[in-house]
């Protein structure tokens, strides 16, 4: 009970009627709570009106208002006070005070009885004269049980003689004593109490005995200890404050983890930690974390990880809820999940609350304990919620300056990277300018700056303009300039410069703002589209322009000397009126679904002029596209082609007969061959038989003769033969079967060796060489040995001494090929563009050395192109020659 309200009570007694202690109570309590009224009624107006009453006994009630809220403590001393004055009342109905000193016993009996704290008073040898109901409530006793008795025999040993001792302190010195006492209560807790003890005299001065009342302040140390705890959290919370809005930006992360240690090791936890998901929510990191010593970190392992795996933990963080468990085993069954996750991580108690950004959680923050259990509570909670309000607002200070980073990196690249230069003058004198406009100039970005006046990249002529230009910004006379002047490069060189400025101020100082732009190439490009629109005006073929529709929108001049139509008759309308109806309708179509397709298409048309005349057109038609890709226009080159195609016509009949006559020629040849042919194979077969009777019978001059018969025989034979495999081939009457031919095997076997007889005999060498066994080409059988019986006779025919060497091997493409080199007489420089053609030789006339038709390497050319080979030669006069056959489609 307050020592005022202790006051009034005591003052009461002074007054005799029932009016004069109601009204004086009610004036006194208004003064101690003020801005509270009180109002005395006799009958109660309001359900939580107090009652004024003693026993069965009742004088009225009182009535609390007023501005001030009355807390329920204060209430409850109110309604305690209340009791006291309604046994004071009473008293006085009864005369207490008046009668005898029994009546004042009964009085002050009664008196402190209506007191709640215990009272109590005992005499010198410590035996209790009397107290209230509260002390014997307090001491769970009877008041009899406790008069007349010391405290030796109502408690344990060692509590009493503490207890005694302190009387006895008391009686040596009399006066006051206050100490505070832990007592066991009836639950059988532990409370704290205020013992308040005097001593009291007698009549005479003497002391007489010691009056005590007992406070319990159990919850008065509990709410001292909450607010020590308070001070510290507040006082630890305005530190971490301090730090976040402290800290430079680059810092902040810093400033998390010191929260989270700071509040870890407050709190005497195992772990704090700090988690953020993205911005599905399918997916959370743990960003921070702090962990005591001793303690495995886990925030490695909790990175972009599935929030579907703490479902119901995310479910309560997501709708902005707390979660607190106080002891993990205690989970009920339906968390059996969240159980065993908290379990995986050694958590025995943990607490999370949301850090909530714009009105949603983006993360949490939690603190968890591995090695004890920690009962929390909402002050907790609501720390947490401060806590993570500074980090959210950390969070949100780091993503706006990383995004003005960003943004002002991106004005910075915009800026720098810009095609278009981007200058700031002040006073003649560029205070900024960009890379790209330094580029331009050819200078360094410093070098403009420092060292260039404004007129310094200006062209001589031009400065006069750009000067009045930059005056009329800085005085006011327009706000912005758009145009063009000749600047001057580094290097001396003159470029073409499109500026658009505007005057703005900076520091308080006017100053040009713009952007330039090198338009050199543009002016060329402007220069040569004048000369193309003059060339396509002034060119002698029609040139015609379109809409997608194909309706007409532009015509040259020659197209109206061609066609005999005017611009204006044609403008606007459909090519078609120049149909000559002799062109089929599908070759107009073919080319219209060519063009708009998006091809180009180039055919002839047979088309028909204003006059009614004919004429051949060669039309090449592209289609003009825009930046989009799309089709816009139609654009038609003509070419009056009416006297070519007269031209080709005569042509095409003279070729027609010249080919006639050829293949004429062609079939004669093979036709004579064959007649030629049959009967000379008669005369050397009958003269073989005829010289084998009698050529050990002639002499040695018929021997001789013989010798000349039987070789010009075979060369006649050779002759007619190479004719008729060259009439095949050109009246295409030869039939080819390819086959798989080993070359090992068929030079070795069936080539070489009547080729080393022939060698040998003229004193040559004969060499082969083949990198591999299996080297396999694709050719007919026939035309692979006449390839190579033709180069190794000419090789055998043309050299006189030496050597020759048939090499087979791969070339750099992996295709096989067989080189046949010899050291005979070479092929003059001059003459080896002629080497395949037809009866081409290089001695002519009777003088010559060698005998021949030049027809040999005319077919070897052609068969090699049949076997789809190449065959290639180098020579040198006096030297000797190398004829190299390459085979395209060769394998392993």
């Amino acid at each position: 009970m307050k020592k005022s309200l202790v006051n009034i009570i005591s003052r009461l007694i002074s007054f005799e009627t029932k009016e004069e202690i109601i009204k004086s109570f009610t004036q006194e309590v208004c003064k101690v709570f003020k801005g509270c009224e009180i109002h005395y009624s006799e009958l109660r107006l309001h359900p939580e009106d107090i009652e004024i009453s003693c026993g069965k006994n009742e004088y009225g009630f009182l009535n609390l208002s007023g501005n001030t809220l009355i807390s329920s403590s204060e209430n409850d001393e109110i309604k305690s006070s209340a009791k006291i004055v309604a046994a004071i009342i009473l008293s006085k109905e009864n005369s207490f005070l008046n009668k005898n000193s029994n009546g004042k016993n009964d009085f002050y009996q009664i008196l402190i009885d209506t007191i709640p704290e215990p009272i109590f008073y005992k005499n010198k040898e410590g035996k209790y004269l009397g107290c209230n109901k509260a002390f014997a409530d307090f001491l769970s006793m009877k008041t009899e049980e406790i008069i007349g008795k010391t405290v030796f025999e109502m408690g344990p040993k060692e509590l009493t003689k503490t207890y005694f001792e302190k009387d006895k302190e008391l009686f040596e010195n009399p006066g006051k004593q206050v100490y505070e006492w832990s007592v066991q209560n009836k639950s059988g807790e532990r409370n704290t109490v205020k013992i308040n003890k005097a001593t009291f005299n007698n009549n005479e001065g003497k002391v007489e005995g010691i009056v005590g009342i007992i406070t319990d302040i159990t919850q008065a140390k509990e709410n001292e200890k909450k607010l020590k705890h308070r001070l510290e959290v507040e006082k630890l919370v305005s530190t971490i404050s301090a730090h976040f809005f402290e800290e430079s930006e680059s810092n902040l992360d810093s400033s998390i983890n010191y929260a989270l240690k700071a509040l870890g090791e407050f709190w005497e936890v195992d772990r704090s930690y700090v988690f953020l998901f993205d911005e599905h929510y399918s997916k959370m990191t743990n960003t921070h974390e702090w962990y005591a010593e001793g303690v495995i970190s886990y925030k490695e392992n909790f990175a972009q990880i599935p929030t579907d795996l703490f479902a119901w933990g995310v479910k309560k963080i997501l709708s902005k809820q707390e979660l607190i468990v106080n002891d993990v085993e205690k989970l009920a069954d339906k968390f059996k999940k969240v159980k065993t996750d908290f379990k995986t991580f050694n958590v025995k108690s943990a607490i999370v609350v949301p850090i909530i950004t714009n009105k949603r959680s983006i993360g949490f923050l939690g603190f968890a304990t591995e090695k004890k259990i920690k009962q929390w509570d909402r002050g907790y909670n609501h720390i947490l919620e401060v806590v993570g309000g500074f980090i959210s607002v950390a969070l949100e200070k780091k993503k706006y300056i990383n995004e003005l980073k960003e943004t002002e990196n991106k004005f910075n690249g915009l800026v720098e990277q810009s095609l278009t230069g981007i200058y700031i003058i002040k006073e003649n004198k560029f205070q900024y300018v960009n890379r790209k406009l330094a580029e331009i100039f050819g200078y360094s970005v410093d070098e403009i700056i420092n060292n260039c006046a404004v007129s310094d990249l200006v062209f001589e002529d031009d400065r006069e303009i750009v000067k009045d230009n930059l005056s009329k910004r800085i005085l006011g006379e327009t706000d912005a300039l758009h145009y063009t002047f000749r600047g001057i490069k580094k290097d001396g060189g003159i470029i073409s410069v499109d500026v658009h400025g505007s005057k703005t101020i900076m520091n308080g100082v006017p100053v040009v703002v713009g952007i330039l732009i090198d338009i050199t190439e543009r002016v060329k490009i402007e220069n040569s589209l004048r000369k193309l629109s003059k060339a396509v005006e002034q060119s002698s073929a029609t040139v015609l322009v379109t809409d997608v529709n194909g309706n007409i929108e532009y015509v040259n001049p020659s197209f109206t000397e061609i066609t005999g139509y005017s611009r204006d008759e044609v403008m606007n309308k459909n090519p078609r009126f120049l149909k000559s109806h002799l062109t089929s309708e599908e070759h107009y179509k073919e080319m219209w679904r060519t063009i708009t397709s998006g091809n180009n298409w180039k055919g002839e048309i047979l088309n028909k002029k204003k006059n009614g005349e004919l004429y051949w057109e060669l039309n090449s038609i592209s289609p003009i596209k825009n930046e989009k890709g799309e089709i816009t226009h139609f654009v038609a080159v003509k070419e009056d082609i009416t006297a070519q195609k007269k031209m080709i016509d005569e042509l095409q009949a003279t070729k027609e007969a010249a080919e006639k006559a050829n293949k004429l020629k062609t079939e004669f040849l093979a036709q004579i061959s064959h007649e030629i042919r049959t009967p000379v194979n008669i005369l050397l077969s009958f003269s073989n038989l005829i010289w084998d009777e009698a050529k050990d019978k002639v002499s040695k001059d018929l021997k001789d003769n013989y010798e000349l018969i039987n070789r010009a025989g075979n060369r006649i034979i050779r002759t007619i033969d190479l004719i008729l495999n060259l009439s095949q081939i050109q009246i295409g009457t030869y039939e080819i079967h390819t086959k798989k031919i080993n070359l090992n095997k068929h030079f070795t076997k069936i080539i070489l060796p009547e080729y080393e007889y022939k060698s040998k005999n003229k004193g040559l060498k004969l060499n082969f060489a083949c990198s591999a066994k299996n080297m396999i080409v694709d050719s007919d059988e026939y035309m692979f040995e006449q390839i190579f019986t033709n180069l190794l006779d000419n090789a055998i025919k043309y050299t006189e001494e030496g050597s020759i060497d048939v090499i087979i091997d791969r070339n750099g493409d992996d295709k096989i090929y067989v080189d046949i080199v010899d050291t005979g007489i070479g092929i003059s420089k001059e003459y080896l563009p002629k080497l395949f053609e037809l009866f081409s030789q290089e001695e002519q006339g009777y003088t010559r050395k060698f005998e021949g038709n030049g027809l040999g390497l005319a077919l070897v050319k052609n068969y090699c192109e049949l076997n789809n080979a190449k065959i290639t030669v180098e020579s040198k006069k006096g030297i000797g020659s190398k004829f190299r056959v390459a085979f395209l489609n060769s394998n392993e």
